[in-house]
């Protein structure tokens, strides 16, 4: 009995001396991380983390992340993968943290951190490392959960923009699965941008898949119904199935009830327009359209085109007519239509004075209407701006 009890006292012994001993290489490790020592600071972290004993203690977890986040900024030849065992490192120290000793200083690292593993995900995907980044950017999604002041968030490093940033990943890795899974969570998570829509699908456009390509419009649709890049795949779509008819024939009847409804003027005058016979009934839809919203942009656009090719329509009739005064008649309504033309872009370009797009149709358009002062100044607006 007497035997069996001193071999308890010298295990006993033995186990915290080994605990004191771990401890003391916790000391170390913050001794030589102030020494700027990292490798010893990096050997004596790593032996009390392999250790029992002190594994899940508070002050090694903290300092673990102090010295790994220090290696990353200083030493990063030390450890490729430095910043992310930071991150790991400070997470459980603040699981740990029971009286919040070292939580504050510990959160503010985490972020720090997460800023860091974005930059270094941003370079793995700039070298082509596309898988490398997605994982970089998903360690940041448990990095969300600890950030109390939504500081990520601010940093666009909220779970919506890490999913972004992954989804982007994928499409670089022609991992159109993956980019699928990605962006259906953004849909599921109400991501607000109408790209999510459009660019699923065009995966299934790739696919040659065209009823999920147009099912992923409309439903795009129906969140961003004046959106131009859906309703433009929603039309291209449309006339690629040959059922161009069937959309005109569904929007005439919402237009019978509503007949003010700018979206689905501009969606009708866009179908029409793919029509050889159908250009001014198309033309009359743009109008009416950019009239009811007159702050969308897109509408003035695209009427402006409509006056464009129009004017040019008349020209041609015009150069075939031999009788002068009947020519003389048909190249004043061409001019006429140039004019409506010029007035369409420059409702735009009062709206959007630096759109790049709409000084070069005005500056074509100029052409046309022999308005020299305001195609030079169109004309030294672009070079200005080329020039920037």
């Amino acid at each position: 009995m007497l035997r069996k009890n001193l071999l308890s006292i010298v295990l006993t012994t033995a186990i915290t001396g080994s605990g004191f001993a771990q401890m003391n290489n916790v000391q170390t490790a913050n001794n030589m991380l102030r020494s700027e020592r990292y490798a010893e600071a990096k050997k004596a972290i790593d032996d009390a983390a392999a250790n029992e004993s002190t594994s899940n203690h508070v002050k090694m977890w903290y300092y673990r992340a102090k010295v790994y986040y220090d290696i990353h900024q200083k030493k990063s030849d030390l450890d490729p993968n430095a910043i992310e065992k930071a991150a790991e490192a400070t997470m459980h120290c603040i699981d740990v943290d029971d009286k919040e000793l070292y939580t504050k200083e510990m959160r503010q690292m985490l972020i720090s951190s997460a800023g860091l593993i974005n930059n270094k995900a941003i370079d793995k995907l700039n070298e082509g490392k596309s898988d490398e980044a997605e994982a970089l950017w998903l360690s940041i999604l448990k990095i969300v959960p600890y950030d109390n002041q939504k500081s990520l968030a601010r940093s666009n490093l909220s779970d919506k923009n890490i999913y972004v940033n992954c989804y982007s990943a994928a499409m670089r890795a022609d991992n159109n699965a993956k980019a699928k899974e990605y962006l259906q969570k953004l849909m599921d998570m109400n991501y607000n941008d109408p790209s999510i829509y459009l660019d699923m699908s065009n995966l299934f456009y790739k696919e040659n898949n065209l009823e999920e390509a147009l099912k992923y419009v409309e439903k795009g649709r129906a969140l961003f119904e004046s959106d131009k890049n859906l309703i433009t795949q929603q039309v291209h779509l449309y006339v690629k199935m040959d059922r161009t008819d069937d959309l005109i024939s569904k929007l005439n009847e919402e237009l019978a009830n509503d007949p003010e409804a700018a979206n689905l003027l501009y969606l009708r005058g866009k179908l029409l327009e793919k029509k050889d016979d159908k250009a001014a009934e198309a033309e009359a839809d743009l109008k009416k359209a950019a009239e009811l919203d007159p702050g969308n942009a897109d509408y003035w656009i695209d009427l402006g085109i409509a006056q464009y090719n129009a004017a040019g329509t008349l020209i041609e009739t015009a150069n075939a007519i031999k009788d002068l005064k009947k020519y003389e008649a048909a190249k004043a309504k061409a001019d006429a239509k140039f004019k409506e033309a010029a007035g369409s872009f420059e409702r735009v370009q009062g709206m959007q004075p630096e759109n790049t797009e709409v000084l070069d149709l005005l500056k074509k358009v100029y052409i046309r209407t022999k308005e020299d002062d305001k195609y030079n100044a169109v004309k030294a607006k672009l070079e200005e701006l080329q020039n920037k």
